[in-house]
């Protein structure tokens, strides 16, 4: 018999209905199959696939040996996430809890959260006195496990913005002391005839192209480092060029902004007064 190492889950008969898992094929747990002497498995459709079987129903009643203990298959379920996104779906074996737990999942609405928590609490301690009552939300344990994401997220957008800014001064101090020097040739540009928004797009064409370059040489480096990030992840979106397409026109738009307010001021001054400068 094929082996294929396997993850375990053990639950009760109401497991696939709280949690909304669906059966493919066969049936769930009877409500003493812990009893029974050959143990009842269900697998997932990924369990199903590694083992060769043709299709989720020719998976029932396959012979299933788990350690020292036989077992047959009575049910498929379809696959679901029970690790990290970062791990791909792995082939699941559930069998029926004995008179063993380790947690218990209820259902419950959440607008009724403290009342429930209250109540689950009283019942515990009257039925485990001496067990310590500890509980927590999927939805909080979800959140919890990517937290990590969440706050490398959070720290590149701020990184992001603040390069933006140093950026942003950057250019207009460039721009600035560019507009000064130039301050005779403007001058003379402008009793020779220039128009004001001729002389901006002088002053500000050279300063677009370093910002295009710098884009295209940014543009490689973002994609292989964001790339190799999201190789963590078995499931992950795909970098399209389009994201850096709105990227780089996002930061030309500020550029020129930046740009432009500095280089309408110098080509709108007075040009006698420009030539008088120096």
């Amino acid at each position: 018999m094929l082996q294929v190492n396997t993850s375990r889950l053990r639950i009760d008969t109401d497991y696939l209905n709280v949690y909304g898992i669906k059966l493919l094929a066969g049936i769930n747990f009877s409500g003493n199959a812990s009893a029974d002497t050959i143990r009842q498995v269900i697998l997932n459709e990924m369990a199903v696939k590694k083992f060769g079987w043709k299709n989720d129903e020719t998976a029932i009643g396959k012979p299933f040996k788990m350690g020292d203990r036989k077992g047959i298959v009575v049910g498929v379920i379809n696959n679901f996430h029970f690790n990290s996104l970062q791990q791909t779906i792995e082939p699941l074996a559930i069998y029926p809890v004995d008179e063993r737990f380790s947690r218990i999942t209820l259902k419950v609405d959440i607008k009724k959260a403290d009342q429930v928590v209250a109540l689950i609490e009283n019942t515990w301690k009257n039925h485990f006195p001496s067990a310590l009552f500890d509980y927590d939300f999927v939805s909080q344990q979800i959140k919890d496990e990517y937290q990590s994401e969440e706050i490398f997220s959070k720290i590149l957008l701020y990184f992001s913005i603040l390069s933006l800014l140093i950026a942003c001064l950057g250019l207009h101090g460039l721009i600035s002391y560019a507009a000064v020097q130039r301050t005779k040739e403007i001058g003379v540009r402008k009793i020779l005839g220039a128009t004001a928004n001729g002389i901006a797009i002088m002053l500000s064409k050279d300063f677009l192209r370093l910002v295009v370059v710098a884009f295209v040489i940014a543009t490689p480096v973002a994609w292989y480092f964001m790339n190799n990030w999201l190789q963590n992840f078995a499931y992950r979106t795909i970098i399209s060029w389009w994201m850096f397409a709105i990227a780089g026109l996002t930061v030309i738009f500020i550029a020129l902004l930046t740009i432009s307010f500095q280089a309408i001021k110098a080509a709108v001054a007075n040009p006698v007064k420009s030539l008088r400068t120096e």
